[in-house]
């Protein structure tokens, strides 16, 4: 019995499509290139007995999003028990010591203490920062319970969102794990071509993501993916594909914000596979209705294997007599192919 595999050799017919944001539909706004929709001016279709298979080829995206930007860089804060404005620290990507000099700037800006009441300082050693102040009133820092704590800047600055921070002239606070400056770890290709046997850890359901791309280069240079054999990719049952939807994203979700109508490419691969369900030109659906059907043949082979058997006579000097009719060998090498197919 030989099996049935998803591989190049059932591959019918390959559907390239170089995708170009700047040529989208957009969802948001027409400056914001990175979730979007093209409508094909002729469908892509497929018969019952095949498949779509999905495969994400290839990515050209500029790096030339903030690490530090509109989802992580706000800080709640209170000074005397009084809620201040919150600070929000200009998007851009920062070392430690600028990004650190940066909240300081801000927060001895907007204090209602005395100018310079804050400071912030880096341990390169141990990877944290601290913070302190001058004043002998109390200064909170609502790195857990604050409106903003899903967009805080505090893990970029080392600290856990477990407890909001308190300090004052007698107590300084210290991050409690480690500086993170690198809050993009990887971008997500997200697409209503995603199968629904995709599932991400944040939600545990069904996920529309379509390919994960590491970033492996450094900010203004091009992020470049290449699929290769072995990789992930996507199949779908649908009969048709009219319209593609395309966002990128962060691993949180979120959508990338490139710049201001700055672009990226996409190559996408619809092919058309055999669906390895269908076998001897009749859909299986279910193991047991492939085991009977195997079943069916082994008893045909051997009814037709009696009847040969019953025609070749032997006489007592070994010597063959009779053979089998033609037509009893056709049909014993039918189902003999019939099986090997199986």
């Amino acid at each position: 019995m030989s099996d049935f595999h998803i591989s190049s050799s059932t591959i019918l017919e390959n559907n390239l499509i170089f995708i170009r944001s700047k040529d989208g539909i957009f969802t948001y706004n027409d400056d914001l290139h990175t979730d979007f929709s093209i409508i094909l001016k002729k469908n892509i279709t497929k018969r019952e007995d095949e498949l779509f298979k999905i495969i994400l080829e290839s990515a050209q995206i500029p790096y030339t999003f903030f690490n530090t930007n509109n989802n992580n860089n706000y800080i709640d804060w209170k000074e005397n028990n009084i809620l201040k404005t919150p600070i929000q620290i200009q998007s851009g990507n920062y070392n430690i010591l600028e990004l650190i000099t940066e909240i300081q700037k801000q927060l001895n800006n907007n204090t209602s203490f005395s100018n310079d009441n804050y400071t912030l300082s880096y341990d390169q050693i141990k990877n944290k920062v601290t913070i302190s102040s001058l004043s002998s009133q109390i200064t909170e820092f609502l790195f857990n319970s604050g409106n903003n704590v899903l967009k805080s800047i505090s893990k970029q600055i080392g600290y856990t969102n477990d407890t909001d921070i308190t300090i004052n002239n007698l107590s300084s606070s210290t991050s409690d794990s480690f500086v993170d400056l690198i809050s993009i770890h990887s971008l997500f290709i997200r697409s209503n071509l995603s199968s629904n046997n995709t599932i991400e850890s944040k939600s545990l359901t069904n996920s529309d993501i379509l390919c994960s791309i590491p970033i492996t280069s450094n900010p203004l240079e091009i992020i470049n993916y290449q699929y290769y054999e072995g990789m992930s990719y996507t199949i779908l049952e649908g009969d048709i594909i009219n319209e593609i939807n395309i966002s990128l994203t962060d691993q949180n979700g979120l959508i990338i914000d490139l710049g201001k109508k700055i672009d990226f490419e996409i190559l996408l691969n619809i092919q058309i596979i055999k669906n390895p369900k269908y076998i001897v030109n009749k859909p299986i659906t279910n193991i047991n209705e492939l085991n009977n059907q195997m079943i069916d043949e082994n008893v045909k082979l051997k009814q037709y294997k009696n009847e040969l058997d019953e025609e070749i006579e032997i006489n007592d000097s070994g010597e063959i007599l009779t053979l089998p009719t033609e037509k009893h060998k056709e049909n014993i090498e039918n189902i003999k192919t019939e099986i090997e197919n199986i």
